[in-house]
């Protein structure tokens, strides 16, 4: 078993290497042998739903890749590469679907390790950079722990350090608005000073009863400095009204697509929530704390978020995972159909 990289380019383009990055250990080959690529979700036991990651070794390389890069995608590069930020492209469809599994995007990283980016660079072309590991187990972060795991099925397994033990922060550049897909070593509060503030011009529809019109007030003002697109459905009345009308209106400005997301709010939430989800095609998940919000988005695709005025959290950190995180898509949307074939 080779343990160095002096034939470490051969390996990578004729078969599977485990090497160390700046981060853990990762597993990879040339980008375009799909033999390799297949191996490599063999020996990870892998879902093929989930797509692999990818490591370059200059901004040229990034080219063969995408062909849409944001301002804010530039600037973090400029600060974060070489580094632990992964980000997420639309691809040019140069990328093979099984790395992708079949999504519009690839998710891109340029490893702080000089001696690995020399050898993509004598590669001439990107390599999996995705972690050695089998799914759902720990990253491994040393050579000892790599050899045991890999040793007899990789085709090579490179002695080095990692320096963080981190895994990436991912950061999901498709859109003006970029989004944390995956908290690391690299900080949101980092990543938004490096883009002047999180430029976000999402468009979102809020409404409220009178029980929930001071929280939505409130929201408001947090989702203007985020540089959201607010439509106020109201209501400014101080008495009780039917709060179905109000999420009617919501809801059919989802249902529409005249809005990327709405937020609807009563004193507990409940109402709301029963009311919008009459509506075809709407998602309606009533969130109490920052994990019910991003499950809600990362599982089902939720597209109204219903709070209640009465719970004492902190309703403006459940509105920020809501409208940030993403769809994870795979088996989930297979449940997703189902339950649209339930409506009327």
């Amino acid at each position: 078993m080779l343990k160095s990289y002096s034939k470490a380019v051969e390996y990578f383009e004729n078969g599977v290497v485990v090497y160390p990055t700046d981060t853990v250990y990762g597993i990879g080959c040339v980008f375009d042998n799909d033999s390799s690529v297949k191996r490599i979700y063999d020996l990870k036991n892998r879902d093929h739903s989930k797509a692999l990651p990818l490591l370059i070794s200059d901004i040229s390389q990034l080219r063969m890749l995408t062909d849409d890069v944001s301002e804010s995608a530039r600037k973090l590069m400029d600060v974060f590469w070489p580094g632990a930020l992964t980000l997420v492209f639309n691809h040019n469809g140069h990328v093979s679907d099984l790395i992708t599994a079949g999504k519009p995007t690839v998710a891109v990283r340029m490893p702080d390790n000089p001696d690995l980016r020399a050898v993509i660079d004598k590669l001439g072309k990107p390599i999996i950079g995705t972690s050695a590991n089998l799914s759902g187990e720990p990253s491994i972060t040393s050579y000892r722990d790599a050899a045991k795991r890999f040793a007899g099925t990789a085709d090579m397994v490179i002695n080095g350090k990692c320096h963080d033990n981190i895994p990436s922060t991912i950061v999901d550049v498709t859109d003006e608005c970029p989004v944390i897909i995956r908290r690391g070593s690299i900080t949101e509060d980092e990543i938004e000073k490096v883009i002047n503030e999180r430029a976000c011009k999402m468009k979102i529809a809020i409404g409220s009863d009178h029980r929930g019109s001071t929280l939505r007030n409130s929201l408001i003002d947090h989702l203007v400095s985020l540089k959201c697109e607010v439509i106020d459905c109201g209501t400014s009345a101080d008495h009780p009204v039917d709060y179905p009308v109000i999420a009617r209106d919501v809801a059919e400005r989802v249902q529409n697509g005249s809005v990327d997301y709405g937020i609807l709010i009563c004193g507990t939430g409940l109402g709301m929530s029963i009311a919008s989800n009459k509506f075809k095609g709407i998602r309606a998940a009533l969130c109490n704390s920052t994990f019910m919000a991003e499950r809600a988005r990362l599982h089902n695709n939720a597209n109204i978020l219903c709070l209640g005025a009465e719970f004492d959290v902190d309703q403006n950190a459940i509105v920020d995972v809501f409208i940030k995180q993403e769809y994870e898509g795979g088996r989930h949307q297979k449940r997703l159909d189902m339950i649209a074939s339930f409506e009327k």
